[in-house]
Formats: structure tokens, C-alpha cells, sequence
């Protein structure tokens, strides 16, 4: 009894230690273990479980069936093991058709030993001979990309000879046999599995959207295709694998196309050539304010889907004119542009960068738009019961005589440009600080200075003034006080219209080169306007998002809380002018509309 006891024991240690069906759904029969694992041919295996008194029979591997039982119980069953069988996974079949199947792999104590492995020299789906002396003991094939091919893959297996048709995951390298236990052979010779062959393309220069022939032999053994850009495409493949169609994904750009084979390996296909847009240059590319027409010329411009301008702007297909020939683009500068290159989108994968363009400086800035003037047909009232915006900043910074600056665009269509500044009394009457009705402009001039004296002050503050003219697109208005002070805050580095709400959510960048001017003892003047819907406040940061001085001295949250004055001098410390200077300078806050900001 003890012998029994250490044989049955020596069993189990062979066999799975937990439940050989633990994955599969309940049943009222279960398989704990079998063993012994290795086992021999015409020898006993036991089984263990519980409601093994309904198997019907014992399925050996590969379908070998065993109906006749040494014994049988609820617990445990004991069934001869047929010389057929070979390693793999063993089913019982119960009474009423239901089968459960090991977790565990039974392996034969006959060592495999293999002779021959012929053709070595194969392509997918090729026939490959193993001759040797137990091969019925071999349950799986591994190949050089440690793809396992199981025996229940192989072609036929028998006790001298197993034949397998070469996988289309596999690939070249040293192939491993295993009996599912201790025993593995690496055979001396390596696989070369042959990759696909290209002998033609049908063309390489074509357009997006294109289909493309490519002919050789193997290509079946493609599963994926892949343009510039890891553009994947779309391709057919025809029975013989000799032919291939595939489309051009619209994303992609000019380079090398590969294939990823089914094997995992990656060959190149061909190099394709697309049409791409190329940039010329870009007028103007100074002294540029929003609304400013911009041309671009380059070629294939009518294939431009996106502008992205300096600043985080940026306008859509349709919001352009392209030239029929492509050559051409016209578009107006957006609200917000800063100094810095434009870059034209064609699609994910190609993009090109203009020039760096570079902003108006102006002063005091306190207003900027884009009116267009026409002929004499449109114009820009400042009085207290027209638009409270303008109203309000125009009043806000006037405070008696000084001298006004326009900026303006000229219609190159046109051969002649006019402006008057009038009040709006009588919309005739021309400023007593004007030095002409009508100003006749120069060809290419941009700006207009007037002279604005008490009578003129006294006049804003009554009827109002209005600015019209011919042919010409108002920009942008700049203040200089007669008696200095803030309304003279020194050299704009930069003017916007940087709407800040309370969310916290927007925020402008200056960059390091705006600063090069700053100096030891300077200050910074905002120049903004408070809409009056919450608390105003800014928070400036260098361009690491590290708050100035000034902001860690207001409070625990570095934000500068702002009045209704519309400007506000903020003193830098020489750590502030060295952070500027390397970095630039970044502005959020809440509740406020910056428009400018001067180095004093």
C-alpha cells in the first residue's frame, strides 16, 4: 500500500497541481490532472476529477479515440494509452455530448530525434519534410521570429515523417522542435524563408488619391502597406500573389513606401514622388498689422488647406484667393499676429514655413480694426452715443490736446487716397489742429499724423468726431499726449487686441527678440481696457511661465489686480530684464483686453 501510495503521488508531481480546466465554464464533470506526463505507449494514464463516471470516452491527440476504460469512478479513471497518440492536449467526451479538454499537455517518454529537414530554401505555403524516429512526439515547430507552429498545423505526422506547409507568419532563421516538455532540438540548418520580389511599378510620380500597380511574386505575403509619413494605405492582392493595386492615401508626402509582410518583416516597395507645395516669398514682410493683405507666391499654392500665422492664428481653405495657376495666395493678417513665420499646411505630413514677417511698432496704441473706407462709403464715428467700445477708449486716453496717428492701408487698385478728419457735427468741418480738409496721400504711405488742440478735445467730448476717407482701410489709431507722461509710454513691443475672459484660458507670448532694447531701470506700460464683467487682473510671466516681480509682490497668486485708468507701469528688476531678454515674456489674466505693451 505504501509503494501505491508514492507511485500515485510520483503521478500527480508530473501532472498540473491546480485545475486542468480552470478557464473553461462551470461543469457538473471536472479534470483536476492525469498523468504520469511523460507517459508510455501502451502503458496506463490515470485521470482525476469528479463526475468522471459520465465520460463516454478519452480523446487522445491527434482524434485518437479510447472508449474501453482499465477502470472508471466519479473521482478517477485509468484508460490504456494507444500507440497512436501523440503530445497534445487530451479530451474527455461525456455521455451527453459534452467534452471538456486539458489545460495540461501530455508528452510520451520516447525521445524525437530528427534525420532530415528538406527544403530549407522555401517561400510561404511551401511543403517541408521532417523524416527522424518518433516524430508523433513532436507538438510544435518554432521558427526564427519565434512563431510557434502547433502539430495540430502539421500536414501529416506519423512515427518517421511530419510534413507542414510553411506559415505566412513565419520567418527565416534557426527552427526549434519541441515535444511540449524538456525535450527541443534546434536544427543545424536555418530556414530561409524567401520575402516577396518586386519586378514592376506602374508609376512613381503620382498624385494623391492615385492607384499604383506594383508586380512581382510572393506578394501575398503582404499585410500591410505604408507611405511617407506612416500613412497606412489601401491595396488589393490578386490569387496568385503576382500583382498588387494600392491607393495613395491622401496624408502622406514623397519617400520610401514599404510593406509590412505577414511574418512581421519589413521590405521596401518603391519610392514615390508627389506634388508638393513650395513657397517664393511673401509681401509685405514688414510693418504688417491685422487686416494687411498678405501675398504668398510659390507653386501648387492652390492645394493649401490651412495658414497658420505667428501669434496661434489661423483661417481654413475658403478664407483665401488662390491664383487658378497655384502661384498665388492672397490673405488678410488675422487679429493677433505677432513677429514670426506663416506655415502653409497641405495635409498631416507636409507643411512649409514662409520668411519671418514682422508687426507695425506703434506707440500708444488705442485703437486698432479694419475699416475699409471705399469711396467716401464708410467711415469711424467717436462719439458717447455711437459704439461704447471705441467710445470708451478713445475717452479713456484723450485727455486734451496731442496728436493723432493713423495707420492705414492703400487700395493698390486705386491711383489716389484720401482721409478727413472732421467733426461729427456737421461730418464737414475738418479738426482746427488739421493742416488740410482733405489729405491727398502718397503712394505707399501708411500713416497720417494730426495735431489735436483744446477746441478739438472740447468737440470729442460733445458732437464727436469722425474719420472717413477714399480708398483706403483704417488699421489702427495711435495717442501722444501734449503733456508726456503715461500718455507717452516709450516703444510698443507689441499691440493686439489679447482678449483675456475669466476662465483663465488665453494668454499671449512675446517673444526674447521684442526685448533686446530693455535695459536696466526700464518699466513696462500696458495699455488695455476693462469691459467691466469682473474683476480685472494680469498675471506677466517671462517666457518660462515664471511670474515677474512685480506680480509676486501683489499677491499669493502673482495677479496684478487693474483700475479703469487703461494703463498701468509695471517696474522690472534687473532678474525681470535678464528673464525678458532670454525668454520673452508671456501675459494671461482674467477680465481685461491688453492692446499694447511699451518699454518705458
Amino acid at each position: 500500500m505504501l509503494a501505491a501510495f508514492v507511485a500515485f503521488g510520483a503521478m500527480l508531481s508530473v501532472s498540473s497541481c491546480s485545475d486542468d480546466d480552470d478557464d473553461l465554464p462551470f461543469h457538473t464533470s471536472r479534470l483536476h490532472s492525469f498523468g504520469p506526463s511523460p507517459a508510455d505507449r501502451g502503458g496506463e494514464i490515470t485521470i482525476l476529477g469528479y463526475g468522471l463516471g459520465d465520460v463516454r470516452e478519452v480523446v487522445f491527440p491527434v482524434d485518437v479515440h479510447v472508449t474501453s476504460f482499465v477502470s472508471k469512478a466519479d473521482d478517477k479513471i485509468v484508460v490504456t494509452v494507444p500507440q497512436e497518440a501523440v503530445p497534445g492536449q487530451i479530451r474527455l467526451v461525456m455521455a451527453g455530448g459534452e467534452e471538456i479538454t486539458s489545460r495540461s499537455i501530455i508528452s510520451f517518454n520516447e525521445e524525437p530525434e530528427v534525420t532530415s529537414v528538406a527544403p530549407t530554401t522555401v517561400k510561404i505555403g511551401d511543403v517541408v519534410t521532417v523524416t527522424g524516429e518518433y516524430l508523433y512526439n513532436i507538438a510544435s515547430i518554432t521558427f526564427g521570429n519565434d512563431y510557434e507552429l502547433s502539430n495540430s498545423g502539421f500536414t501529416t505526422q506519423t512515427r518517421n515523417e511530419i510534413t507542414f506547409r510553411v506559415p505566412a507568419e513565419a520567418a527565416s532563421g534557426e527552427i526549434t522542435f519541441s515535444n511540449g516538455g524538456d525535450w527541443a532540438l534546434t536544427w543545424e540548418t536555418p530556414l530561409e524563408v524567401s520575402a516577396p520580389a518586386v519586378t514592376a511599378v506602374s508609376a512613381t510620380a503620382v498624385d494623391f488619391g492615385d492607384n499604383v500597380t506594383v508586380t512581382g511574386t510572393g506578394l501575398d505575403q503582404i499585410e500591410k502597406i505604408s507611405f511617407p509619413g506612416q500613412a497606412e494605405a489601401y491595396f488589393t492582392v490578386n490569387a496568385d500573389g503576382s500583382e498588387v493595386a494600392v491607393e495613395v492615401p491622401l496624408d502622406t508626402k514623397s519617400g520610401a513606401v514599404s510593406a509590412t509582410l505577414l511574418n512581421g518583416a519589413v521590405i521596401s516597395l518603391f519610392d514615390v514622388t508627389l506634388p508638393e507645395i513650395t513657397y517664393s516669398s511673401i509681401s509685405p514682410a514688414k510693418d504688417i498689422v491685422a487686416g494687411k493683405m498678405l501675398t504668398i507666391t510659390g507653386s501648387l499654392l492652390d492645394r493649401v488647406k490651412e495658414i497658420r500665422f505667428p501669434g496661434g492664428a489661423s483661417v481654413a481653405y475658403g478664407s483665401w484667393t488662390v491664383s487658378d495657376d497655384g502661384a498665388q495666395i492672397d490673405v488678410k493678417a488675422p487679429e493677433g499676429i505677432v513677429d514670426g513665420k506663416l506655415t502653409l499646411v497641405q495635409n498631416s505630413n507636409i507643411a512649409v514655413d514662409t520668411e519671418s514677417i514682422s508687426t507695425r511698432k506703434m506707440g500708444n496704441v488705442i485703437w486698432t480694426g479694419s475699416i475699409d473706407f471705399g469711396g467716401w462709403s464708410n467711415y469711424l464715428q467717436i462719439a458717447s452715443e455711437c459704439n461704447d467700445d471705441v467710445w470708451d477708449t478713445f475717452s479713456k486716453e484723450i485727455k486734451g490736446p496731442g496728436t493723432l496717428t493713423l495707420h492705414f492701408d492703400e487700395d493698390a487698385s486705386s491711383t489716389y487716397w484720401q482721409i478727413a478728419t472732421v467733426y461729427r457735427s456737421d461730418w464737414d468741418t475738418q479738426f482746427e489742429g488739421a493742416t488740410s480738409k482733405i489729405y491727398e496721400l502718397e503712394a505707399g504711405a501708411s500713416t497720417l499724423q494730426v495735431r489735436v488742440t483744446e477746441a478739438d478735445y472740447q468737440m470729442l467730448q460733445g458732437a464727436g468726431w469722425v474719420f472717413k476717407g477714399c480708398y483706403i482701410t483704417l488699421t489702427a489709431v495711435e495717442w501722444e499726449g501734449e503733456g508726456g507722461g503715461q500718455d507717452t509710454p516709450g516703444a510698443t513691443i507689441w499691440s493686439g487686441n489679447l482678449a483675456l475672459d475669466g476662465s483663465w484660458g488665453s494668454f499671449e507670448q512675446i517673444p526674447a527678440s521684442a526685448f533686446e532694447s530693455l535695459a536696466d531701470g526700464n518699466s513696462l506700460v500696458l495699455t488695455y481696457s476693462v469691459p467691466g464683467t469682473g474683476d480685472a487682473q494680469v498675471k506677466p510671466m517671462d517666457g518660462n511661465w515664471t511670474p515677474l516681480s512685480a506680480a509676486n509682490a501683489a499677491n499669493e497668486w502673482a495677479c496684478i489686480g487693474l483700475d479703469d485708468s487703461g494703463s498701468y507701469e509695471m517696474p522690472l528688476s534687473a532678474d525681470d530684464v535678464a528673464a525678458l531678454k532670454s525668454s520673452g515674456m508671456i501675459l494671461s489674466g482674467q477680465h481685461v483686453t491688453i492692446t499694447a505693451v511699451a518699454i518705458k
